[in-house]
């Protein structure tokens, strides 16, 4: 009986020690787009590691590429306006336009972007909410990811402002 709860003991303790989860620092695996708590609305604002892994980690594009696609919802990150519909892919668009330093209405048709200067981000969160608008969204994105313009010129950011409001 011993031996046997000795060997008990031992198999837990390695099963306790050998189990080690992902975080956001750990070298080679990027951490899930859905695990984001913090997506900073302006420098100083906050921090999150496992946004700041997305962000500068260039081994983690993948994920967000493959996140693009995830309409499983989660809690809304940004600071300000709280999104109810938020989903993972919206994260993704967010994320990867902040990593390319790319306005969000550049994203937009032109109808849509046109709507920017009076709703804010209430534009952008419309417009996916229809299965075309959510394609059209990934399409875009996919194509500043290749290198491509999408159909309005890019708009450079020092940092990434996408939650603001410009009626504000």
């Amino acid at each position: 009986m011993k031996s046997a709860s000795a060997i008990g003991w031992l198999i837990i303790s390695v099963l306790l020690l050998g189990v080690r989860t992902a975080d956001a620092g750990e070298t080679g695996v990027c951490p899930e787009v859905a695990s984001v708590r913090l997506i900073p609305l302006k420098k100083g604002s906050g921090s999150d590691p496992v946004y700041e892994r997305l962000i500068h980690d260039d081994n983690c594009e993948a994920k967000l590429i493959q996140a693009l696609d995830d309409l499983t919802k989660m809690r809304d990150p940004r600071q300000a306006p709280i999104e109810t519909r938020f989903v993972v892919s919206d994260a993704a668009v967010f994320i990867l336009l902040d990593r390319r330093r790319v306005e969000i209405e550049t994203i937009l048709p032109d109808k849509v972007a046109a709507q920017w200067e009076s709703r804010g981000i209430y534009a952008y969160f419309d417009y996916v909410a229809t299965p075309a608008g959510r394609r059209d969204v990934i399409a875009r994105v996919k194509e500043i990811i290749a290198g491509k313009t999408a159909s309005n010129s890019p708009k450079l950011l020092a940092f990434p402002l996408w939650t603001r409001s410009r009626a504000a």
